[in-house]
């Protein structure tokens, strides 16, 4: 699985990217999408941070392994300690670890090591509430997975640059292991719950335009799992792109 971010570099290997990366700007994520990219998800304090050098072929870069006690494993640790790497920060997509703070962290594995970034949906504790609330109830979780979205429109404003307008009624079919239609709401949104596990299209018809750009996405979720694509319509209705793509757990009672 992948974090779901767009950077001015490539963030290679997610924390083992190259140090003087110019930018890094990530998407929002819901937990459920989070959780789903991650191959672990835990609560940790930190109990030490040190820089190492990664080797890859002829190129080496600096970045940063950070020690954590396990205070509560919700995927793929065990053990009372757990090592992540992360790049050093200053728009490499590194996340700034404080020694003694505690973090709900979710990282991502290569070769046996994990790694984690801004774009992880990692954070402090204090701002995990809505996480930790999604996390301790997956265990009385409904099966299904779910499949959401919206469509919007790019609009020029007086000043001359755009805004994006939500477009209601647009038709959207969902086909898989089961087929869904369904049509966007007053808000431009989709949702649709309840699906069995496996590969999904997803496409859109936009009535009385021509579709030039991507009129459909595949997805995959798995139980309890969730995909979330966006479609952007330009301002003469032709559809130009499919924005994102993620999936993860959720939960059918989720808004």
């Amino acid at each position: 699985m992948r974090w779901l971010f767009t950077a001015t570099t490539v963030f290679g290997l997610v924390a083992l990217s190259v140090g003087n990366a110019i930018a890094c700007t990530c998407l929002e994520r819901a937990p459920c999408q989070a959780y789903g990219d991650a191959s672990a998800v835990f609560v940790g304090t930190v109990i030490d941070s040190r820089i190492i050098t990664i080797k890859q072929g002829n190129f080496e870069s600096s970045s940063r392994s950070v020690r954590l006690s396990v205070d509560s494993s919700f995927r793929g640790v065990r053990g009372s300690e757990v090592e992540v790497t992360t790049a050093m920060g200053g728009g490499d997509c590194g996340f700034n670890f404080v020694p003694t703070q505690r973090y709900l962290v979710y990282a991502s594995g290569y070769e046996g090591k994990l790694s984690t970034s801004i774009c992880s949906r990692t954070r402090s504790i204090s701002r995990a509430a809505e996480d930790l609330s999604y996390l301790r109830g997956l265990a009385t979780a409904k099966p299904g997975a779910t499949i959401s979205g919206k469509v919007v429109q790019n609009r020029r404003n007086k000043s001359g640059g755009y805004y994006n307008l939500p477009v209601t009624g647009i038709k959207v079919t969902i086909e898989g292991p089961t087929k869904r239609g369904i049509k966007t709401d007053l808000k431009g949104q989709f949702r649709v719950s309840g699906l069995p596990a496996g590969p999904y299209v997803v496409k859109v018809s936009v009535p009385g335009s021509k579709v030039t750009g991507v009129p459909e996405q595949k997805v995959k979720v798995t139980d309890r799992g969730c995909a979330v694509v966006e479609f952007w319509l330009d301002p003469t209705g032709e559809l130009i792109s499919v924005l994102n793509f993620a999936r993860g757990p959720t939960r059918q009672s989720e808004p």
